[in-house]
Formats: structure tokens, sequence, C-alpha cells
């Protein structure tokens, strides 16, 4: 007889859950999304809730308006989390407060997003525990990243941040338009990953010349030798000062890591050409904002397309980045697509059939590595 596994569902408030119970006839689905709401809301900052939560609902506030009531609510939390044998989010890396502590039986625990950091912030703690950890990393919505990022090389190569202006001011200004072919040019991919490999068929596909990085190459491929469709030079991480100095967009698609951190600074940011793009679709930790600033304002970078920016789960942007007329800013949404949704429930039920038959889980995460 196959052993019986509680799942319990931690958040994701727009998924349908219902192809879970159809994975197994062991498996005993348990929907906690809605019992832990009311946690979540006083243990993530408020910009991170306003983004992941949907607005409480009427039980909920009368709930935990009543001490007692409260309490009784609490308990069932706790005993919810105390029999979950796994455990998935299907948002933003919302966990409950102190999970390794309150589900002593977890044994692998999923997150839907693609960056395992974000498992560490808030008072998870979700990385603490001695639980396997996987990520939908570089399978739920690479695509839709990469054509985000192709848009933003088209946004400043088009001077459509000049057609915004005039809009703006009911006024045309043709003589301030400075377009460009997008062929011809050279897109830096820094992170040659799920999202990268896209990134550069889809670049390659409108003339660009692609060099990207990856951390596993040890010495410069060329062509065919890459083994990517659509990249012309590969180079090792170590070699980021030429595919800075040689690129006219760099896209960044590197996992956040403390090798990463702030890998766009003053530093780097020297060795790109005055004509150069930043496009950062990764992690804002990446960028050293205050450096991205005073490049921008001494003219020497021509502009920056942002899905992300640094502790954008704390609080809202830098006021002057988001001001700046050569900067555009968006609310990471880059992955976002119509089927995103059912990419990731096939993708964690395909996990969950290799989990039950002992097969190995893909994007485990290497917490010495970061990703």
């Amino acid at each position: 007889m196959a052993e019986r596994i509680t799942l319990v569902v931690l958040s994701g408030y727009n998924t349908d859950i219902a192809p879970l119970h159809g994975v197994a006839p062991n498996i005993r689905v348990v929907d906690a999304r809605w019992k832990l709401l009311p946690e979540y809301r006083r243990s993530y900052p408020l910009a991170w809730a306003s983004r992941a939560l949907p607005p409480p609902p009427e039980e909920e506030l009368a709930t935990e308006g009543d001490p007692e009531s409260a309490a009784m609510a609490r308990a069932e939390r706790d005993a919810l989390l105390q029999e979950a044998d796994i455990a998935v989010s299907f948002a933003m890396a919302i966990f409950p407060p102190d999970l390794p502590r309150r589900a002593p039986r977890l044994r692998w625990l999923h997150a839907a997003s693609a960056g395992p950091d974000r498992l560490k912030e808030g008072k998870g703690q979700a990385l603490a525990g001695n639980y396997i950890i996987t990520t939908g990393r570089g399978y739920v919505n690479p695509l839709p990243i990469a054509e985000y990022i192709l848009a933003a090389v088209f946004y400043f190569a088009k001077s459509l941040a000049q057609a915004h202006h005039d809009k703006g001011h009911l006024a045309f200004d043709p003589r301030s338009y400075r377009s460009q072919s997008v062929a011809g040019k050279t897109m830096g991919i820094v992170g040659l990953g799920g999202i990268g490999t896209h990134v550069a068929r889809l670049a390659h596909g409108v003339g660009m010349r692609v060099v990207a990085s990856r951390y596993s190459v040890d010495r410069p491929l060329l062509g065919a030798e890459t083994g990517v469709e659509g990249v012309d030079e590969l180079l090792p991480a170590s070699s980021l000062t030429e595919l800075l100095s040689c690129s006219d967009f760099v896209a960044l698609c590197a996992p956040w890591t403390d090798e990463t951190h702030h890998l766009i600074r003053d530093e780097t940011l020297a060795l790109m050409k005055p004509s150069a793009c930043v496009i950062n679709a990764a992690r804002g930790e990446l960028v050293d904002e205050e450096a991205l600033k005073r490049a921008l304002r001494a003219g020497r970078l021509a502009g920056a397309m942002l899905d992300v920016y640094d502790r954008e789960l704390e609080r809202l942007p830098d006021q002057e980045l988001w001001a700046m007329p050569n900067v555009l800013l968006t609310p990471h949404v880059a992955g976002h697509s119509e089927g995103y949704g059912q990419l990731a429930m096939e993708f964690y039920c395909r996990q969950l059939r290799h989990f039950l038959g002992a097969q190995p889980l893909e994007n485990v995460v290497d917490l010495a590595r970061g990703y």
C-alpha cells in the first residue's frame, strides 16, 4: 500500500489547484492558502504583501479582531503545517513564519518562482529547514521574460521614450528622435540559463550579434561550439569585462548570489559604451542603483529598463531613478503571461510524480551556490 502523503498548498491565490488532486490517490491535498493569509499580512512588508496577496475577506477581519478566535485560527494553522509532508508556494515566495519549526515532517518544499533568494527574506526562514527545496527556474516563464528584454531593445532603439514624452506634452519634437537599427548591434547576456537562451534566440532572430556568459564555461567558445542557438560567443563569467565593453544592450539574466550582488556598479559601468542600455529582468540587487544614477546623469550610459529594483519587496522604487527620462521601470511583470499558472502547475505535477516515484527532482537548490 502506497504511503499516505499530505501536500499543503501555502500560497498562490489565482492558481487552480484542482490538478493536484489527480496526481496520485495517496496524496491528501490541503488548501491552507486562505487560512494562512492573516499571518502573511503581519509577517511581510506591505510592498511585498500588496503584490502577492488578495484583499482580506470580511471573515478574516472579524476573526483577527477577536483574541479568542484568532488563537483558535492560529492553532488550526499550526495543526495543518504539522501534518505537511510536502508543501508548495505558487505565489511570490510567500511562506508561513518559522516554517521549519512548525512543519517538522516536511520533506520537500517547492517554490514556483525562479529565484530561491526570496526564500531567505521575510520571516519564513524557509531556507533553514532540513528538507529538499526546488524552484520553477527555467521552466515556467523564461520565454515571456526574454520577450520583455527584446521589447526593451526596441524601446530604446526606436526612441519610444521620446514618443511617450511627446504624448505627455501633446507636441512632437522630431529632432529629439534617435532611432537606430537593431540588426548588427550586440546583445550581451549576463547569465546564459533558461531565460538567457531564449534571449539569445530572439536577439539572433532580429539580426543581433549575441555574446553571453555562463559560470560553467571555463574558456571562450565561438559559433556552433557554444551549443546554444543564436549565441555567437560564449564567455566564462570571469570575462564580464569583455562582454560589457562590446555590448550595445546588456541583459541581466543571472541569479542573485554573493558573487552577482551589485554586479553592475561604478567599475563595470565604466566599461560600457555611453550609447549602451542595461536591461534587468533578474533581481534588483544585481545593480548598484546609486552607481547607475551617476552613470545616467553623466551621460555614460544611454538608458536602463528595470523590471526589478533593489529591495523591491520592502519599498517603492528610488524616486530619482523612477523620474529619469531614460529609465523605464515595471513592477516585476516580465514573466507574466496568460499561460503562466498552467505552466507552473504542469511543472509542479511532473515534479510531484518524480517525488512519489523516488526519481530525482529538477531544480534542487544548492544552498552553497545560492540557486
